[in-house]
């Protein structure tokens, strides 16, 4: 992972609250801060082994290192982000405590981007105005999909491509995020954000289909997309391309409105525990055709409900494969108002299969192409379509 010099911004990291500037230099603060860090990787992280670390090792390393550090900032760029980063595996994920100040000239490690994700500075309210859509998949940014009407179009950015990031300034009315190739060639976005598109949608397709799409597993939207689903007699094209998972019991609740009672959905394997998961009773279970869209954001909850419509033979897929990034997780408050996210589960399929880091494979691989893009058109719902229509 490269190191990136900035310039003076205030880098949004997750956190709600606002840090008016540095945190007093106070030794013990961040000691606390580290301290609960490494305790609590050592106590709940999913992998007893910790991937082959030497967590004691670590900590003798690191720890003085907390304590010399001179700021806040300094503390999560140079220490603690370092030493997360360690971790190969998904949803190990720390949020400071508000905005990080970053000062002139500060030379920092960034930290290590997550499958399945964008640039961690860029927001979904950036991703609309810049009209692009970039997703992390282990070694470059891959573009999913441009805006031909947006500043990412009229800067060179086409469906398909691989990138680095070479640098970002912002947040500012009008950010600028610079791009690289392998090959050299360099792009440079300056957009101005602006309001994301819902994230729940359904819509009446072309031959009687109905087109569902929610972005997060959480309770509302999957209420709502249950409703939609028991209430369609037909065909269903379901889009989970940008659905980034959310609560388990959630994923549940929607498997068990299409799968039969008893249905075997994987199960997540802990340090001392395994927790079966099998498809639950109702009064009503919707029995159309399906198809399911997914692609490099599809994550976690969103890719254990594909692996189990696969699996079951219950839907097809189209688009591209997902993000393997399917831990079961939980988020600990540390001393300082950050949080840290832990993994402390790994799902296996219906058949055993690992999918972390893996990812779940489409029956019909489909992705748009600048020609496609050009036109305004999407390949993976159109093959959907097409296998519906044929009844197969």
């Amino acid at each position: 992972m490269g190191r990136a010099t900035r310039r003076i911004f205030l880098a949004q990291v997750g956190a709600s609250a606002a840090l008016s500037g540095c945190l007093p230099e106070d030794a013990g603060r961040r000691l606390g801060v580290f301290d609960a860090i490494w305790r609590t990787v050592r106590n709940q992280y999913f992998d007893p082994d910790l991937g082959g670390l030497d967590w004691p090792a670590i900590r003798r390393e690191w720890r003085p290192k907390a304590l010399a550090a001179s700021t806040e900032s300094a503390l999560y760029l140079d220490v603690l982000f370092p030493v997360l980063d360690q971790f190969r595996t998904s949803h190990v994920i720390l949020t400071p405590p508000g905005d990080l100040l970053l000062t002139t000239g500060r030379s920092f490690r960034l930290p290590r981007p997550q499958k399945g994700r964008s640039f961690f500075m860029i927001t979904p309210a950036d991703e609309a105005g810049m009209g692009a859509v970039l997703t992390w998949t282990g070694a470059a940014y891959l573009v999913e999909d441009v805006s031909r009407h947006g500043p990412a179009w009229a800067a060179g950015l086409r469906p398909g491509q691989s990138l680095q990031v070479a640098g970002f300034e912002g947040p500012n009315h009008r950010p600028e995020l610079r791009l690289a190739a392998s090959n050299g060639d360099r792009f440079s976005i300056r957009w101005a954000p602006r309001q994301a598109a819902p994230a729940n949608e359904t819509r009446p397709l072309y031959g009687g289909a109905a087109y569902l799409r929610f972005n997060s597993f959480d309770r509302q939207p999957v209420a709502s997309a249950v409703t939609v689903l028991l209430g369609t007699a037909g065909p269903v094209v379901l889009d989970l391309r940008r659905n980034s998972g959310g609560l388990i019991r959630e994923g549940w609740n929607f498997l068990s409105a299409i799968l039969p009672e008893g249905r075997d959905l994987g199960r997540f394997k802990g340090r001392e525990r395994d927790y079966l998961m099998n498809a639950g009773a109702g009064p009503d279970k919707f029995t159309g055709a399906l198809a399911v869209l997914i692609g490099p954001r599809t994550s976690s909850c969103a890719e254990v409900t594909a692996a189990a419509l696969q699996h079951h033979g219950r839907a097809r897929l189209f688009g591209a494969r997902t993000c393997g990034s399917v831990l079961a997780s939980q988020t600990y408050d540390l001393p300082d108002g950050g949080r840290l996210m832990l993994p402390y589960a790994d799902y296996l399929t219906p058949a055993g299969a690992r999918i972390e880091d893996r990812g779940v494979a489409p029956d019909v691989d489909v992705v748009p192409t600048p020609g496609s893009a050009s036109k305004g058109a999407d390949p993976a719902l159109d093959a959907a379509l097409d296998w519906l229509r044929s009844g197969q």
